[in-house]
């Protein structure tokens, strides 16, 4: 699931809201901005949460270098044999870098066979690249509202109309609600 919208239109507290009802039923995940650090923090939340750690994954540990997302991908993999699903949040997908890997691996547990049982839910702005990832493969939500929309309109129509101070400017009440309006965006 890809909800996108502009800044202020809720995606972070719907996240924030996501979270908290998952907090009831198992520990919390978010994204990073690094894929193998992002791999590694879900990594640790699992194995934390079912008290078990995979062999691979020590072997990676006494190996003592960096692990690449393909070995912590491996282990990842492994993990999910012990979960009945996993869900993970991932909030403000266009703030990472570099985005590209995030956005490939984001694809990767979403088609890949080996990541059947993860369900991500990732927020971000609507930016072409992300709804080029994430567009073809999730269901999107977009924030922007039309009733939203009409609210704003209506709110401005009114003050416009209710000001002393703006009665001058009645001539041009019209242009500036529409401006007004279509900069909001929405927010």
């Amino acid at each position: 699931m890809w909800i996108y919208g502009l800044p202020g239109a809720g995606k972070t507290v719907l996240a924030s809201y996501v979270i908290k009802e998952l907090e009831k039923l198992c520990e919390p995940a978010n994204g990073s901005d690094e894929t193998v650090p992002f791999l590694s923090w879900v990594i640790g939340q699992v194995c934390r949460q079912i008290n078990w750690i995979p062999p691979e994954l020590k072997r990676l540990h006494d190996r003592g270098c960096e692990p690449t997302s393909a070995d912590l991908e491996q282990v990842l993999e492994i993990t999910l044999q012990k979960l009945d699903s996993l869900y993970i949040v991932i909030d403000a997908v266009d703030e990472s870098t570099p985005r590209e890997e995030l956005l490939s691996l984001i694809e990767t547990m979403t088609v890949d066979e080996r990541f059947e049982k993860i369900r991500i839910l990732a927020t971000s702005r609507q930016y072409f690249d992300i709804e080029q990832s994430l567009g073809e493969i999730s269901e999107t939500i977009s924030m922007s509202n039309t009733m939203v929309d009409a609210d704003i309109r209506r709110f401005v129509h009114a003050r416009l109309r209710s000001s002393h101070r703006l009665k001058r400017w009645h001539d041009r009440f019209d242009e500036i609600e529409d401006i007004l309006a279509a900069m909001a965006q929405g927010m």
